[in-house]
């Protein structure tokens, strides 16, 4: 069944401490980025977590887009760099927000306008929406959830696994949603997500991944990074405990 459009009424504003605006959940009760620092955290856990700089290309999955927070971290950085990266985003979100509320946390700037543009294709009834703002550089929404969406495979050097918690969307931590997210990356691609419960470090290792902890952000002790390959997570320190389970299959 397709999940009910959020409205204005559904959601709360929320400035955090880094001056970055989050958004609560009102029927949830959960909120989209920590109130610790939207900004900041989008940056600690997810633009540091995969080592997006270190990418020659940046191909970029994300499940949770939100307010579009890790993709306006993502495309600042690519702005500031001298040498213009090709960049393809594909962000999966089965509930995307409403565009007014982009319009109203985000200053004006030609990124603000990227995602505007693909928040307006959605609320016009697409299911995907894409923006082409250069041409190294490609943006989609997609909205659906994980399991009906898409995907390339062997193609993401970087997923941000950035889902409300287990409470409130079990069906994002489990070992077939993590399968699916692994198939679509590639061997050296790195996924990043501030989650680091044992139930979904588990699924992660059910689905191949090779997990490490680094310290989480703000009041969060620590998160959880994971890859096809033990040596793309060396920044983090190895959970010995959750070895990959090569077994399961797609």
């Amino acid at each position: 069944m397709k999940p009910s459009k959020l409205t204005i009424t559904d959601l709360e504003l929320c400035q955090t401490e880094d001056q970055s605006w989050t958004v609560l959940h009102k029927d949830l009760d959960a909120h989209y980025r920590s109130t610790h620092g939207a900004k900041a955290e989008s940056d600690w856990v997810f633009i540091k977590g995969t080592r997006l700089s270190e990418q020659d290309t940046w191909t970029i999955g994300e499940l949770g887009f939100g307010l579009g927070t890790n993709l306006s971290t993502a495309l600042a950085l690519h702005g500031s760099r001298k040498q213009q990266t090709p960049l393809h985003y594909i962000g999966i979100d089965h509930q995307p927000i409403p565009p007014s509320i982009v319009e109203q946390t985000l200053s004006p700037s030609q990124y603000r306008d990227w995602l505007l543009d693909l928040l307006q294709q959605i609320d016009r009834g697409q299911t995907i929406a894409v923006v082409e703002p250069t041409e190294h550089i490609r943006l989609e929404l997609h909205a659906t959830n994980l399991a009906s969406a898409t995907l390339p495979t062997n193609w993401a050097v970087a997923f941000f696994h950035d889902p409300f918690g287990p409470k409130s969307n079990p069906e994002a931590w489990t070992p077939e949603a993590f399968t699916t997210i692994r198939n679509c990356m590639t061997q050296e691609g790195i996924l990043a997500t501030y989650g680091a419960a044992g139930h979904a470090r588990r699924a992660m290792a059910n689905a191949g991944f090779w997990l490490a902890s680094t310290k989480g952000f703000g009041r969060k002790r620590e998160m959880t990074i994971a890859s096809s390959s033990q040596e793309c997570i060396s920044h983090g320190t190895l959970i010995k405990k959750y070895p990959p389970f090569m077994e399961l299959k797609p």
